[in-house]
Order: C-alpha cells, then sequence, then structure tokens
C-alpha cells in the first residue's frame, strides 16, 4: 500500500474506504467500526483475545492510507514488545519508510526520549541517569542506616511503594507534606524519606521510573509553548492496555490530546490488574467523563480460546459487579467446543507439583511441545516446589521473573562505568565500579569519602578526583587508601577519553582488556562459575551492537543505556526456547499459550489473603480471569486440601472464585 501524497491537517469524523478494503476483510464487524474511527475520542472496550491490536495497526494504516503523516501518529503501548510486533506488522501493510516515521513505544521510553530533550525545563541536566527498582532500594536502603533504622520485613519495598504512590498520584514533596497526617509518626517518617530520596536523585542527576512520567508532566505544566509543541507534533494519539494506566498516565493523555482530543484508547476493565502499582480499574470512566463525546466500541468475540474456555472466562467476570464490568464487554467465540476444564485436587504443594510435572512429562510422550505449557501461580513462592517437580523428571523450563540478565552482578558492574560516561554525577554508579574489580578500597574509605560528597553537596567523583589532582584533598585519606581512590580514577580518565574516539561496542572492548574482567571473575568466583559470567559479559557487548548502527556516537551511550533500564520481564516472557515457562498472573498478562495450569486456586492464595476490601477482592477476580484466558486449547486447575506456609501445614480450601464456572464446563481430574 502507498499513502497518499496530500497530507491531512485534520481528522475526518469519519474514515471511508469500499467494505471490500483489504485492511478490512478480515475484521469482523465491530473491529471494522473501531478500526474506521476518525476525528474525537474513541474508547474501545476489547474483550481478551479479541484482536485489538489487528484494529490498532490497521486504523493507523488507514490513517496513512487517507492522507495523514505517520509523523503525525503516536501509539503507546503496554511493552517495548508490542511496540516491536505493532511496528513490524504495519510495515508489511504501508512499508518500513512510513512506519519509521510513526512514534511508537511505552510510557516510560517514550517520556525519557522527550525528557533527553527538555529536562532542562524543569531545572535537569539531559545526561541523567535512570535508576532501577535494585538503584531505588539502594538509596533507601541508604537513608535507613542514616537515620540507624533496621530494614527487616520489607521495609525498604513498602517505603519504596509509598513514594512511587507518591509519584503515580503527582503528589510531590511539597504537596505530599500538605496531605499527610503530622500527627501520625510513619506518615511523617515517609515524608522524610521522600524528601530525601528527591534530593539524592536531584544530586545525582538521577530519575527513577516513576519520575520519568511524573517531571515529563511537569514538564508539559511549565512551559505552554512546550506543551503546544507536543500537542501539534501528533495529529492522532493512540493508548492500548488503557485500563493499567496511573493518574500520571491518565494526565499526560488528555495533556497531549488537549488541542484536538484525537485520542484512541483501547482497553478492558475487566483485565485491570495493577491497583497495587497505582493503576485505576475505572480509567476509562474518567476518560469518558473527561470526554463525555467519545465514542464507544466493544470487542467481545474471542478468537485465542476454546469455547469451554471462554465461557468459564464470561461466567466469572459476570460474577462482578455491575460496575466493574461498566467499560468492559461479554466475551464469545465461534471457536470449537474444546476439551472440558480438568479440576485437579492434590495433598499439598509437592503432590501439586508432582501431578503438574507427570502430566506434562505425559504430554511431551505423546507428541506434545514443553513449550506449549505455561505454568501460572498467584505468588513467586509456588514456583519452588514446580521448578524441582520439572528438575526431576528432567522438564526444560523457565523461570520469567527471576534475576533478569540486566540484573545479574557482573552485567551490572561492567554498565556502572558506562553509566559513568553518560553522568559522572551518578554516585550509585561510583560506588559500584570503584572498587570492580577489586582495588583495595575498603568499605570505610568509600563511607568516608560519601560523606564528604554530601557534606559538600558534590558528586563523589568530583571528591575522587580531588585525591589525585589537589595537594591537600579532601578527607584525607591514608596512602594506600588514597592510591587505590587514584587507581579508579585514572581508569575513568581513560575511559572518558577513549569514549570521545570509539563507538560503544570497541569501547566496551577495550574496557574490559583495561580492567582485566575475565581475570577478575575468575579470582571472585572460580573458574566454572567465571566462565558463565564471562558469557554473559560478552552478550552484553552483543547487545550494544545494534546501537552502533542506530545511533549516532554521542548518543549510543546514553539509547544504550535508556533501553537497558527500560527493559522488563513483560518484553520477554512466552519468547524464547521449547521449554515450560512458569510465571505470576500479573506477568502472563497480555500472554496466551495453548495450555495452561492454574496451581493453588485456593482462599488465601486466590483471592490473596491481603485482600480484604471489596475493590481487593474485585481485583483478585479480574486477577482470575485474566490466568483463565491465558489458555488457548487446555486449562488445568488445581487447588490442595493442604499448604505448607512458614514450615507449617495449614488445611486449605478451594477458591470461592471457580463456584461461579458452570459445573458442565468442569471434569474432576
Amino acid at each position: 500500500m502507498t499513502p497518499t501524497t496530500t497530507c491531512l491537517t485534520t481528522l475526518p469524523q469519519r474514515l471511508t474506504v469500499p467494505d471490500d478494503h483489504l485492511l478490512l476483510v478480515t475484521l469482523n464487524k465491530q473491529q471494522q467500526q473501531a478500526a474506521l474511527h476518525g476525528a474525537g475520542t474513541c474508547l474501545c472496550c476489547a474483550g481478551p483475545g479479541s484482536g485489538k491490536t489487528a484494529v490498532l495497526i490497521r486504523r493507523a494504516a488507514l490513517l496513512i492510507e487517507a492522507g495523514v503523516d505517520p509523523a503525525c501518529l503516536l501509539a503507546v503501548t503496554f511493552t517495548n514488545k508490542a511496540a516491536r510486533e505493532l511496528k513490524t506488522r504495519l510495515a508489511g501493510m504501508v512499508g518500513v519508510e512510513a512506519t519509521r516515521k510513526m512514534t511508537v513505544g511505552t510510557f516510560h521510553s517514550l517520556c525519557a526520549r522527550w525528557l533527553r530533550r527538555d529536562a532542562p525545563i524543569i531545572g535537569r541536566r539531559r545526561d541523567f541517569t535512570i535508576y532501577d527498582q535494585a538503584d531505588s532500594d539502594r538509596v533507601i536502603a541508604g537513608l535507613f542506616k542514616a537515620l540507624d533504622l533496621d530494614t527487616k520485613g520489607g521495609k525498604v519495598a513498602a517505603m519504596r511503594e509509598r513514594i512511587s504512590r507518591w509519584k503515580n498520584d503527582l503528589i510531590t514533596p511539597e504537596q505530599a507534606g500538605r496531605r499527610i497526617n503530622p500527627l501520625d509518626p510513619v506518615d511523617k517518617r515517609a515524608l522524610q524519606f521522600y524528601v530525601e530520596y528527591e534530593r539524592i536523585l536531584k544530586r545525582n542527576n538521577a530519575f527513577d521510573f516513576d519520575d520519568l512520567l511524573m517531571k515529563f508532566v511537569q514538564v508539559l505544566k511549565a512551559d505552554p509553548q512546550v506543551l503546544r509543541r507536543y500537542q501539534r507534533t501528533w495529529l492522532a494519539v493512540s493508548c492500548d492496555e488503557v485500563q493499567d494506566n496511573n493518574a500520571c498516565q491518565h494526565e499526560l493523555l488528555l495533556l497531549l490530546t488537549e488541542e484536538h482530543e484525537n485520542l484512541f484508547v483501547i482497553g478492558d476493565q475487566s483485565q485491570s490488574i495493577y491497583r497495587f502499582r497505582g493503576a485505576m480499574p475505572d480509567s476509562l470512566r474518567l476518560l469518558h467523563q473527561a470526554r463525555p463525546h467519545a465514542v464507544m466500541y466493544r470487542l467481545g468475540r474471542n478468537y485465542r480460546s476454546t469455547q469451554v474456555i471462554v465461557a468459564a472466562g464470561q461466567a466469572i467476570i459476570a460474577s462482578a459487579s455491575a460496575k466493574d464490568r461498566e467499560y468492559s464487554t461479554d466475551i464469545w467465540t465461534e471457536n470449537v467446543q474444546g476439551d472440558a476444564i480438568q479440576l485437579v485436587t492434590a495433598y499439598d504443594q509437592d503432590d501439586e507439583a508432582g501431578q503438574i510435572a507427570d502430566a506434562i512429562a505425559a504430554d511431551i510422550r505423546s507428541g506434545g511441545k514443553p513449550g506449549d505449557w505455561a505454568i501460572l501461580y498467584r505468588v513467586n513462592a509456588q514456583s519452588r516446589a514446580v521448578e524441582q517437580a520439572l528438575i526431576r523428571r528432567r522438564i526444560r523450563h523457565q523461570i520469567i521473573g527471576g534475576v533478569s540478565f540486566f540484573e545479574r552482578a557482573e552485567v551490572k558492574d561492567v554498565l556502572a562505568y558506562l553509566r559513568l560516561i553518560a553522568n559522572p554525577t551518578d554516585d550509585l554508579a561510583v560506588q559500584r565500579a570503584c572498587n570492580t574489580p577489586t582495588r583495595g578500597l575498603g568499605d570505610k574509605t568509600v563511607e568516608q569519602l560519601v560523606a564528604a560528597a554530601k557534606d559538600q553537596e558534590r558528586p563523589l567523583l568530583e571528591i575522587m578526583f580531588e585525591q589525585r589532582d589537589s595537594p591537600i584533598p579532601q578527607p584525607s585519606l591514608k596512602p594506600r587508601a588514597r592510591a587505590a581512590v587514584v587507581a579508579f580514577v585514572d581508569v575513568v580518565d581513560w575511559l572518558r577519553r577513549r569514549a570521545g574516539r570509539l563507538d560503544i561496542v570497541n569501547l566496551l572492548v577495550e574496557l574490559l582488556d583495561k580492567l582485566q574482567f575475565q581475570a577478575y571473575l575468575a579470582k571472585e568466583y572460580g573458574q566454572d562459575e567465571a566462565e558463565d559470567r564471562w558469557l554473559n559479559v560478552q552478550e552484553l557487548v552483543a547487545a550494544a551492537a545494534p546501537f552502533v548502527e542506530s545511533h549516532i556516537q554521542e548518543e549510543q551511550f546514553s539509547s544504550f543505556l535508556d533501553d537497558v533500564a527500560l527493559l522488563t520481564d513483560a518484553d520477554v516472557a512466552g519468547e524464547g526456547d521449547d521449554v515450560v515457562k512458569l510465571m505470576t498472573l500479573h506477568k502472563a498478562k497480555g500472554l496466551e499459550f495453548p495450555k495452561v495450569w492454574l496451581p493453588g486456586v485456593e482462599e488465601e492464595l486466590v483471592p490473596y489473603h491481603r485482600a480484604e476490601t471489596e475493590e481487593d477482592i474485585a481485583e483478585e477476580r479480574r486477577l482470575f480471569f485474566v490466568g483463565v484466558t491465558r489458555a488457548m486449547r487446555q486449562l488445568v486447575i488445581s487447588a490442595t486440601m493442604y499448604r505448607r506456609l512458614y514450615q507449617e501445614r495449614h488445611p486449605a480450601q478451594a477458591s470461592h472464585f471457580l463456584e461461579a464456572i458452570p459445573e458442565e464446563l468442569l471434569v474432576i481430574g
């Protein structure tokens, strides 16, 4: 298809094409109506497996064919993987060149890119570092230590989540101070941490994940001219999985489309499962309130699953309240009837795991593939028994959500050096790199230097360079410690000079040689483990290679680091070898598998024991609905009579959610 040469400056109210148009013939009537939406706001309620990606892609292709410059199209996706899929499929319809001009990405990746341009508007530098969760936890743990407070009982994660919720709700430290109860010591301590956490991030010129969105919204609100520039850049904006948007993402969509209101969102209230992260299950309703003239379409036909599985999913969600289903849709299918859902009862989790592994082993012997199976559980702790059972039967498997590649120690050690090139004020990167490989820099020396940097309100690296360059450095270190610091800053100096001459791949190769990193790994971990870790480091170099071709040298480091920081489990889940996939129900969102096993569908797990309010229970029901509708051909649900928790065996009871599934859809296995 070749786009027309005339470039539209406004959208038609409705796209008009022949009924037999090539882009429409494979869509059903409801999908066609949504794909032909033109100007104004559109709320598309799409059930699981209803072909929403096909609608998004074909609407984009139809807009381009109608004369819209693809550079005027912005599409926000839930994962980077979804963004790649959208662009790949669109390229087959409108060509690679047109697709390349279109802006597609996740909220976080897009806002990171835009902040590289406009961060100075809010007083921040463009060469910022993106802190991942581990970096944030390290900062918060340091604050606990500075206040002589213990971190037991998940206190670091709880504090990070409290700060994250504030940011997702666009609440600054100043605003939080006006909202907390000043007589509540827990509130006061949380505010204290928020203020100090923000001060450290600003000093290190770093943004955490939540900052990427919050700070960009602040950019748009701080400068009306910049806001207008972004509003007029894109003639049409679309957003997938809108039911999982938080208040910050909601505000961002409204700001970007304030002038023309050409906003096309697609989502399903019945699949909103991230309220604990700040997502708003009623985000579609809130959008409708903000844009009361919005057009609504409902996509209910399921192309993924058998009639039995679809009927079970519909029964589960039909048991929810009318309010919880207001912006969802009834689901149905014309697929084959399919086998009944197996309901298995096990004695305990070890017996349950054995039954899972035996069933998969039998399926493989009958010609099935390990990669057809996914085991989806409510909490990560459930994976232990299942994995052990799979190992005993030598069934190849992969746990999604373990230590990701870019979280491995040796990979983060090398990345710390790259972070220093991109942002020399990143104190966390300095602390990670300064004694890797070991240079004799003791913890006390590092603490002394960190304290000096804090007292002088200067970057840690600057304090370290003075140990080499100043005749009277502060603090005054012992000769051996000072020599170790000098050895480190000499490497940083060398790295800066080489970074100006080499692309990122050649720089990494030279850096690893300079650090004698392979020998360091052998000394630190032993030869066998070091070999695996060295392979990981080599894979890191390979991962950087595409950035040499796609970016100019000045942008290679920041672009590569942004890409690494923003990669999530959702971007790799479901991919890879022919192996059984193990993951939580949350991580399975957006995926599909031929055969699914849902273990532990019991009270205290599904719904989870922390679910106390009606809203909590409603979210747990939606999560169960998501799990059931991941299955394409076969679904097995299991519960135990006893489950071991905290070293003790307790009686277990099947989840009351199962009562919603009609008996004729089930078979006792």
